[in-house]
């Protein structure tokens, strides 16, 4: 989490070999229980609230990583 290390820039190259349909895959279902995860803590506890804030940037930092693994 935050600095970059010599794996990351691994991981992202590796990450080119999996198959587009895979990418897919893993992508949907996964942003998918994100925001299921996102959208119940925003239910039980509400959008300003501290807890909705702190998962809210882990999920966006989650994202973030996925996205630069090209999923």
């Amino acid at each position: 989490m935050g600095a970059e290390m010599k794996m990351d820039t691994v991981a992202v190259i590796e990450a080119e070999k999996i198959p587009e349909a895979c990418k897919t895959y893993l992508s949907h279902h996964i942003r998918n229980e994100l925001t299921s995860i996102l959208g119940f803590i925003l239910l039980s506890h509400g959008e300003d609230s501290e807890v909705y804030r702190v998962i809210e940037t882990r999920i966006q930092h989650i994202i973030s990583d996925l996205t630069r693994l090209g999923l």
